[in-house]
């Protein structure tokens, strides 16, 4: 038997009602800030372990609160909100977040491959990832390492005509602050309580319509908050081959010993593997630029490169969607998102975008290797083209539709990594130095400085959300410009990450080296390439690392404190075994790359180095 059929607690033949609502009303002014009745009750009832640290699995949590007007403290307990539109469900790529007949979100733990993408989008920061191997797990309530898991409202004891554990507890301690029922029932006491007095649900303005209401004196109001090899070559072959050994290794180690050795915990949920990942996708996209001019816009002096580009297209993609795969919490249910589509998930369109994005790169290097087919070269090329943009704009997306995540949220994402996908692809076609001519560093450089430019514009966080203050925002202002601010100034390592890291050297130093009278050449070119790549790398890590640190806005117009890190700016420190897993996605290109140039023809013939007439005007 399944376990998620026993997590259920009903026979087949008795499936869940649509005529039922299950639902929570929680009245914030008879919850003592000092009982944990509930939580107790929920971590015995469920199996789950002792502990508050930052991998420790919450699925309800006590949060404390206080009104920063008057200074009136709160406290209410914050579980899944089992929404009639969750989010969670919408963006899973395999479809292991569903949703019952009666509203009840649970998760399918046979087919939950641990992206975490949910956790992301939960706007209530109600989903835990379970780090650790499960032991001494309940039969009713089945768990599993590498898997995601919420609040289930003790679905096993609902379907058996009992209420949620949380509820008795808290009438047993006399508080009577947990009233639990059917919201599709008017005689139902949780139905006429809701309809006769004032009641909300959190982050009304998301329109998830939650099962759960909260009233007192919560303010829910989010009116404020707008929105040839070499000698080299087998030394080389070797460092690529071990670097790609010492990530699988560690992705072994993450298997084995869980998500717990990593730096990663339930408030950052996507490290340093998914900012690896996430510039060597966006990479790939843009490095077949050079392609697209020579094929698509018939750029002749562009096109010996063009294989090139599309192999290092290749190489790239591969290694960040190997990060990605490892970097699971189930790596070993890949077939699982490959067989279950959600198609509400951007996840799950990703997943068909970056297996269209290797068919057509794959064909189109086809006509450009093979002299019958080259007269289709330039209609592949173009699909390419086109596919890229589509993909480049499917990854920006992941993190756009984040509507709870104040970073994230602007409609400006999608292009935004368009054109950083531009500059970053730009600066990876420009390792092969010692093959160029004047001509060809002349272009590359005003190509490269203008891409820098643009880049650099674009991804200030002036354009990535609203406009950040000049000085510290005040409590009251909307999230993203405390975000923005934040992120500008005083938010730890991340103000020193976007203007030393990414304004300073991937900016201006590049700038300098390119314009320079004393730089130019092509080790400036070079250089400055490098330099590029290195801020991209820190704005990447400022972007998707510091967006998850900054609290959620779950409570707006309160001070915010709670076992699980509400209202607090979290810290995350990344550790070995990620770190080793960025660089074998990093060493797998490289292998790729090193071993097509070999064993194809992948790079154009040395172009000669006196400098013809036509060369001199190309320099101009």
């Amino acid at each position: 038997m399944r376990l998620f059929t026993l997590a259920h607690g009903r026979a087949p033949e008795q499936p869940a009602s649509g005529q039922v609502r299950w639902g929570m009303l929680v009245d914030a002014t008879k919850c003592a800030p000092d009982c944990t009745a509930c939580v107790v009750a929920c971590a015995k009832e469920n199996g789950l372990p002792d502990g508050r640290g930052p991998t420790a699995p919450q699925w309800i949590r006590k949060v404390e609160l206080q009104d920063r007007r008057s200074g009136r403290t709160l406290a209410a307990p914050v579980m899944c909100q089992h929404c009639a539109h969750p989010p969670c469900v919408d963006v899973c790529p395999t479809g292991a977040s569903f949703q019952r007949a009666d509203g009840i979100v649970l998760v399918d733990r046979h087919t939950c491959i641990g992206c975490r993408y949910c956790m992301m989008a939960c706007p209530y920061k109600a989903r835990s990832f379970v780090h650790e191997p499960v032991r001494d797990q309940r039969p009713e309530v089945p768990r599993g390492r590498g898997c995601v898991e919420s609040c289930t409202l003790c679905v096993h004891r609902l379907d058996r005509g009992g209420t949620p554990a949380c509820v008795e507890a808290c009438a047993a301690a006399g508080h009577q602050a947990l009233l639990f029922g059917d919201l599709n029932d008017p005689t139902s006491a949780l139905a006429q309580r809701v309809a006769r007095e004032a009641s909300a649900p959190l982050r009304a303005d998301l329109q998830l319509a939650p099962a759960v209401r909260y009233q007192g004196a919560l303010t829910m109001d989010r009116s404020a908050y707008a929105r040839r090899d070499s000698p080299w070559f087998w030394l080389l072959v070797a460092a690529g081959a071990l670097l790609t050994l010492v990530g699988l290794l560690a992705a072994h180690a993450m298997e084995v010993e869980g998500h717990v050795i990593t730096g990663m915990s339930n408030q950052i949920v996507w490290g340093l593997p998914h900012v690896f990942a996430i510039f060597l996708i966006v990479a790939a996209s843009g490095v077949l630029n050079v392609a697209s001019i020579g094929s698509v816009f018939g750029q002749a002096a562009y096109k010996p490169w063009a294989p090139l580009s599309g192999l290092l297209c290749l190489a790239l993609l591969l290694g960040g969607l190997l990060v990605l795969l490892l970097d699971l919490g189930r790596p070993e249910r890949l077939v699982v998102a490959a067989t279950h589509y959600n198609f509400t998930s951007v996840f799950a369109w990703n997943v068909l975008l970056y297996s269209g994005m290797f068919a057509l790169v794959a064909g189109y290097l086809w006509t450009l290797l093979e002299r019958r087919w080259q007269p289709y070269a330039g209609a592949l090329g173009l699909a390419a083209f086109v596919w890229r943009l589509v993909l480049t704009t499917g990854t920006g997306s992941i993190f756009a539709f984040l509507v709870a995540r104040s970073a994230y949220g602007t409609a400006l994402l999608a292009p935004l990594f368009i054109v950083l996908s531009l500059s970053w692809g730009w600066r990876c076609s420009c390792w092969r130095r010692r093959r160029w001519t004047p001509g060809t560093t002349a272009r590359c450089r005003r190509t490269s400085a203008a891409a820098c430019a643009i880049c650099s514009a674009c991804s200030s966080p002036v354009a990535c959300c609203s406009p950040p203050c000049s000085t510290s925002p005040a409590p009251t202002s909307p999230a993203s410009w405390r975000w923005s601010a934040s992120l500008l100034q005083d938010g730890g390592p991340y103000p020193l990450l976007f203007w030393l890291g990414y304004v300073a050297l991937g900016g201006l130093l590049p700038l300098l080296l390119l314009f320079h009278p004393r730089a130019g050449g092509p080790r400036a070119l070079l250089a400055a390439a490098l330099l590029t790549l290195a801020g991209a790398f820190a704005w990447l890590y400022a972007f998707i690392i510091g967006g998850q640190a900054w609290p959620l806005d779950i409570f707006p117009g309160y001070a915010v404190r709670s076992s699980f890190a509400d209202g607090a700016i979290a810290t995350y420190t990344p550790r070995l075994p990620e770190l080793l897993l960025g660089l074998g996605g990093l060493g797998a290109a490289f292998l790729v790359t090193l071993v097509g140039v070999r064993v194809l023809p992948f790079l154009p013939p040395a172009e000669p180095a006196t400098t013809t007439p036509a060369v001199t005007a190309a320099a101009k």
